[in-house]
């Protein structure tokens, strides 16, 4: 007996903005403009729900796994950066980075090019905030 792998585009109520894998390659997650994330374990070719992350209150168009895989970040049209533990389906912690929604991000106009030192996930997060 098997189930038949769900496919993400069916699992959202609207477009997908991101679909990111961990480091291990064992799960993937998906955010969209239905204001969730929804985290997938990669298996037999397919992919199976295993979590919903509700608390973004505006599109979500970005995530990322950090290096462990068991957390995840996540950039929102809300002005929010949130981290997840996503195993426990739970918000660890809410970073307002703009003062309204759509009232603009605080790294616009940051130059991180040159900078030396950041990991990849920092870089990516700075740059959805407005950084270059």
């Amino acid at each position: 007996f098997s189930k038949r792998p769900t496919r993400i585009d069916a699992a959202h109520d609207s477009q997908i903005w991101s679909i990111q894998f961990s480091a291990d390659g064992r799960f993937a997650a998906s955010c969209s403009t239905d204001r969730t994330i929804k985290v997938w374990q990669c298996c037999d070719g397919g992919l199976e729900p295993v979590a919903t992350l509700d608390g973004h209150t505006a599109a979500v168009w970005s995530i990322a796994f950090d290096a462990s895989g068991d957390y995840l970040v996540s950039s929102s049209q809300d002005s929010t950066v949130r981290i997840w533990n996503w195993r426990e389906e739970r918000e660890v912690r809410k970073i307002v980075v703009g003062l309204q929604e759509n009232a603009g991000l605080r790294c616009q106009g940051m130059k991180i090019a040159e900078a030396t030192g950041l990991s990849r996930l920092q870089t990516d997060i700075l740059q959805e905030l407005g950084a270059q």
